[in-house]
């Protein structure tokens, strides 16, 4: 099953790390090097975070929740 194009649901307000917000205009539905996942910023995203692809996160336009990548 092919995975959705587009996050469902509620856009994240802030990220889930920091609290800060989206100014790079994305966020990313990641996991952590420790195991968690979140929604993150794209400064921790970078710093906490493993990846993109399955099992690892995807990257999603903070303004229309459309995929980007992973």
């Amino acid at each position: 099953m092919p995975s959705p194009r587009k996050w469902i649901g509620g856009l994240p307000e802030c990220c889930d790390w920091c609290g800060g917000g989206f100014d790079s205009g994305v966020f990313y539905d990641a996991r952590t090097e420790r195991g968690p996942w979140g929604c993150f910023c794209q400064d921790c995203f970078d710093k906490y975070c493993i990846g993109l692809g399955t099992g690892y996160g995807q990257q999603y336009d903070a303004r229309t929740g459309q995929k980007l990548a992973g």
